[in-house]
């Protein structure tokens, strides 16, 4: 093999490892956005979850706050769930309303909320 041939060996090779490299970026960084969304939400589920036992144990009223800092004992170790894009915790809210992403902007959205929390506002109406 000629050293001409050697050269556009190296630069093909070199080219694709670079596009390959490239595509491996950029599903590992839109994986990542994907997947901090879908922890966001399944966080959101626990705590709400979570904040409908206290609601129900602490005999609360549907317009009083629940601060997911109350909600420790619910979980293990790690103490309330968060949000994955960021540090802050999860803003007091009221059940029928359900935790919302700390993270302005982030698109994580609100979960839907489920049947046990939706036959206690029927039995509350």
């Amino acid at each position: 093999m000629n050293s001409h041939t050697a050269k556009k060996r190296w630069l093909f090779i070199s080219v694709a490892a670079v596009v390959l490299l490239v595509g491996v970026i950029y599903a590992v960084i839109y994986r990542s956005a994907s997947s901090a969304k879908e922890i966001c939400q399944q966080h959101q589920a626990m705590v709400w979850d979570a904040a409908r036992s206290y609601y129900l144990e602490h005999g609360m009223k549907p317009d009083d706050l629940i601060d997911p800092k109350l909600l420790k004992d619910f979980f293990r170790l790690d103490g309330v769930p968060r949000c994955p894009s960021g540090t802050n915790d999860y803003a007091p809210f009221k059940l029928f309303d359900g935790p919302q992403c700390p993270h302005e902007g982030s698109g994580h959205g609100v979960v839907p909320m489920s049947e046990q929390i939706i036959k206690i506002k029927r039995n509350t109406q």
